[in-house]
């Protein structure tokens, strides 16, 4: 009943966290991914990862409740700089082990790129919408969902077209570079800012918000990660710290999102 209540504001439908009794809250929103829930299963199974542990989830009337156990922890970014290097260096070792022992998680259909589940993956930031992204059978059709199919020899990347000189050079910069990485694919958290890892005195205790989790390739953690916002702006100067540094792809998906965003060509041409 109280779920109930508290979604019934138009204002929290969206998402939100209510926190219960019992060490429990309850995940719910519109944009809230059952995809979530099966992740958060699928690490407790595989790993000793510190992850909430799930006890129901479902979906009803297009909004998901996932029920799940409240982690005692403050977010890993409060009074970072008060901490002395000594404490920061364990942090970082516990985090570089958790990470690793989710990127060497066993890929139940190797070179597919999808949630844990083998379905659609989600990232508001692609704009897909509810119905989500993927499943992809390999790397390759992937990049191509991400770029909206472009291929080098596509005429709006001819010098023909109206597009700015500077900007299809960087087009095509970025179609050669994905089309010559081969990835492993592996399991990512997708979204590894500071707000998301749990910390107890020198003590990390938890890894939250897997909405994002999924398998991709094993670049797409580190860059990721570094898309914080202004809250967590020491982040950038940490994540090499814990996460192997990728900076070619990171070249790559900065032209990608500049691009292909929501204020990028998408806005400005056809491109299906």
């Amino acid at each position: 009943m109280a779920v109930h209540k508290y979604r019934n504001d138009k204002k929290r439908r969206m998402g939100g966290v209510l926190f219960l009794p019992r060490d429990m809250c309850v995940k719910y929103g519109y944009n809230v991914q059952l995809a979530e829930a099966a992740a958060l299963r699928y690490v407790a199974k595989m790993t000793k990862v510190p992850v909430p542990k799930v006890y129901c989830a479902s979906r009803h009337k297009r909004i998901t409740y996932i029920l799940m156990q409240r982690i005692n922890g403050e977010e890993r970014g409060k009074n970072w700089a008060q901490r002395s290097p000594e404490e920061r260096e364990s942090l970082l070792r516990q985090l570089k082990g958790y990470f690793d022992e989710l990127r060497s998680i066993p890929h139940p259909s190797p070179g597919a790129i999808a949630a844990s589940d083998m379905q659609s993956l989600w990232d508001p930031g692609l704009l897909t919408g509810d119905v989500g992204f993927g499943p992809f059978a390999n790397e390759s059709d992937s990049n191509n969902f991400l770029r909206f199919g472009l291929q080098k020899d596509y005429h709006i990347l001819s010098r023909s077209t109206w597009i700015e000189e500077e900007e299809r050079l960087e087009l095509i910069k970025m179609v050669e570079l994905q089309d010559s990485l081969n990835h492993k694919i592996c399991f990512a958290h997708g979204d590894a800012n500071g707000g998301n890892i749990l910390v107890k005195g020198d003590k990390v205790v938890g890894l939250i918000d897997f909405e994002y989790a999924g398998l991709f390739p094993e670049y797409w953690e580190y860059t990721n990660a570094l898309n914080h916002g202004p809250k967590y702006a020491f982040w950038k100067e940490e994540v090499g710290r814990f996460l192997r540094l990728y900076p070619k792809e990171l070249e790559l998906e900065k032209i990608r999102k500049e691009h292909f965003g929501p204020y990028g060509f998408r806005g400005r041409y056809m491109w299906y």
